[in-house]
């Protein structure tokens, strides 16, 4: 029974490392190395160290007892996942699915590490142990909001007095001509406190990816509006995601700076998107970029100007 377990151990071992290699090659992004790291390091170590050193044969019982209750709960959560991930391969997707399938993903994945502990526990306690309190120990990092800040800003001069630039700022009629996607704005006409935004982009996919969404729908509410000075929105539901325009006299130009602020969440941060951020924010960047350049030349091309 011993070098049965010994060899199970041996066959485990090889075929973790080479399913982990394999979904590497195939998706080489840092949130895979972190899922990776989470469910496979501790246990790829622990059934090294079973193959080397021997040591106790795990109880047929408490290994039951993880199947039964460990798998069962982390199988359930990986079908609650799957699902929500269907739901992503619609045309227009709300950004509450995409929020609904980040949360799916994760729990699936904490009660993929619990059960794993568990099945450590039968032959390693002190791996399952190490295993909690590592994954517990990635989740804290993850605690202080510093971490998990996401800033970015674009700036450009119109030639165009202060007035003129604002006027055409909160014109909503102009937005589907200067933004990417489609914009509703309730009530239409100028922008003012309380006017509700629906946009409509495409959803920013980090790779190629045909069988997800095409676009994302996101409700914003207009929170101040400071006339020749700017406007700022609050994304609905998650009142830490902010952005908006700010405009100030430049020797008779304006400077327009199109700026946003959010807060990555927990549960993203800890699966490791932190490390995608800096090719998303580029993505997003570009889009600011682009339609701040086109309310440059809406604005610079008014027969007024």
């Amino acid at each position: 029974m011993a070098a049965f377990w010994q060899i199970a151990s041996a066959f485990m071992a090889i075929a973790f490392a080479l399913g982990a290699a394999l979904r590497l090659v195939r998706r080489p992004r840092w949130n895979i190395v972190v899922l990776l790291a989470q469910i496979i390091l501790v246990p790829e170590a622990a059934l090294v160290v079973a193959v080397l050193h021997p040591g106790p044969i795990p109880d047929a019982n408490r290994l039951l007892a993880v199947v039964a209750v460990g798998g069962g709960a982390a199988f359930g959560a990986m079908g609650w996942s799957l699902y929500q991930r269907r739901l992503m391969r619609r045309p227009l997707v709300p950004i509450a699915v995409v929020n609904r399938q980040h949360l799916a993903a994760m729990v699936s994945r904490l009660l993929v590490v619990v059960m794993i502990s568990g099945f450590l526990f039968t032959f390693a306690p002190g791996f399952a142990v190490a295993n909690l309190l590592l994954n517990a120990a990635w989740l804290a990092l993850w605690i202080p909001r510093r971490w998990r800040r996401v800033d970015f800003e674009v700036t450009d001069d119109i030639q165009a007095p202060l007035p003129a630039v604002f006027a055409a700022s909160i014109d909503t009629s102009r937005w589907n001509d200067v933004r990417d996607g489609s914009v509703v704005v309730e009530p239409p006409g100028s922008l003012k406190v309380g006017s509700r935004i629906v946009r409509r982009q495409q959803l920013p996919l980090l790779e190629p990816n045909p069988k997800m969404a095409g676009f994302l729908e996101s409700w914003s509410v207009v929170t101040s509006v400071e006339p020749d000075r700017g406007y700022t929105v609050e994304l609905m539901g998650s009142p830490t995601a902010t952005a908006g325009v700010d405009l100030v006299d430049a020797a008779g130009r304006t400077r327009v700076r199109s700026w946003s602020r959010g807060m990555l969440t927990l549960r993203d941060a800890a699966a490791g998107l932190y490390f995608e951020l800096p090719n998303a924010v580029a993505i997003r960047k570009a889009e600011m970029r682009k339609s701040v350049e086109r309310l440059k030349q809406s604005v610079e091309a008014a027969p007024n100007q």
